[in-house]
């Protein structure tokens, strides 16, 4: 029949006399690895806002660690099928694949009950801290700075102002900068360190002053006090609209 041959060469990137086929070694010589065919439109929407990708650390942390139910449901339903397999094929290779799946899956999920990570902490601050600035609560938020908690415009990296020199400026959420609604679009926490995390909040915020949406985008450090209380120590404006905030904007 003149269907594909068994193992056809040209898969393992080889070429053969008298075909017409491009190697695929050819292939990817020729092909700019940095062009994306499908874009992801999380990293577009993140690079708009020139806010960096998750690192390994914190991709391991989110989908292991913070939220282990995906990959080990995944893994459960490999294991499961696999094992299927096993009991009418009778196949051992298919039996050893399926308990490695299952236990996997075990782990990760048993791992991910158990510890609660300092990304997940953070996470749960700032997103208090926004809850309190939408309904301009300005007690609640300020519980949630630590004393020394300082503000950086554009980059963490930048120099920061100490929280007496902007601290009256969160008042304003209850005057002309109240908040009329507010969505948060992104809510992404790594560690660094046991007792402290980093955390990209991105949000859709209207207020009263402006009354059309306008996104922005934060950095936040969250770790832990000497009280055992975890407070926000720094925090970045990134983007403001369209534009990176000046040093006293706000």
């Amino acid at each position: 029949m003149g269907g594909c041959p068994r193992n056809p060469g040209w898969i393992r990137g080889e070429s053969r006399k008298g075909d017409n086929l491009i190697p695929i070694a050819a292939l990817r010589l020729a092909m700019p690895v940095s062009v994306p065919f499908l874009p992801d439109a999380h990293a577009v929407a993140t690079a708009s806002l020139g806010l960096p990708s998750p690192t390994l650390a914190g991709l391991i942390s989110r989908y292991v660690l913070e939220n282990p139910w995906p990959l080990a449901i995944l893994l459960g339903l490999i294991g499961a099928g696999l094992a299927w397999k096993w009991l009418r094929e009778g196949e051992r290779a298919y039996r050893d694949v399926a308990a490695g799946c299952l236990v996997a899956g075990g782990v990760i999920l048993g791992l991910g009950l158990a510890i609660t990570t300092s990304a997940e902490r953070a996470k749960v601050v700032v997103r208090a801290f926004v809850t309190h600035a939408e309904s301009g609560d300005i007690p609640s938020m300020l519980a949630l700075l630590a004393e020394h908690c300082t503000l950086h415009y554009g980059a963490p990296e930048n120099p920061g102002l100490p929280r007496e020199m902007w601290e009256p400026s969160i008042g304003l959420l209850r005057g002309r900068y109240a908040i009329d609604s507010n969505r948060i679009t992104r809510l992404d926490a790594e560690s660094d360190g046991g007792d402290a995390a980093t955390v990209e909040l991105a949000c859709v915020t209207t207020v009263d002053l402006a009354p059309y949406p306008t996104p922005n985008a934060w950095w936040l450090r969250v770790a832990m006090q000497p009280d055992g209380a975890w407070r926000i120590e720094r925090i970045a404006a990134r983007r403001i609209g369209n534009s990176t905030p000046e040093p006293g904007a706000f």
